[in-house]
């Protein structure tokens, strides 16, 4: 009924890979809930600094962690993608995404121009390396 020739899982990372994008997921979560204690009321107004600070917090910090998470643990052995020294690479993807989101909410908060340079570079680097690594 169901063919499961095409799995392998052979080729899956370790999972100290996955539980580590998922760990900081989390992280990014529980920061999330303590942005909204700070903010209070000031991030239902889509204006107001703490919104926009919540939004990327919930956006990169945390759907896009879980979700490259997922793309590390399902395309190895799903669709067959073999991706050489997954640790290494997913701890490089990991801190330059880190580096990055944090900078791009102290941009956000300070307001200082360089921060957002900065973020985007990192952001823009260790997403553009993460497309081309599992294309």
């Amino acid at each position: 009924m169901f063919e499961q020739s095409g799995l392998s899982l052979d080729q899956a990372p370790p999972i100290g890979v996955v539980f580590g994008l998922f760990q900081i997921g989390s992280i990014f979560g529980i920061l999330s809930g303590c942005v909204a204690l700070y903010y209070g009321v000031d991030i239902l107004d889509p204006s107001a600094t703490g919104a926009v600070v919540m939004t990327h917090i919930l956006s990169v910090g945390v759907m896009l962690f879980f979700m490259l998470g997922a793309l590390f643990q399902m395309l190895p052995v799903i669709a067959g993608v073999s991706i050489s020294s997954p640790v290494k690479k997913a701890n490089l993807i990991q801190y330059t995404l880190v580096v990055g989101l944090l900078s791009l909410l102290s941009g956000f908060i300070v307001g200082a121009d360089w921060l957002f340079w900065i973020a985007s570079v990192l952001l823009g680097g260790a997403l553009l390396h993460t497309s081309v690594m599992m294309i």
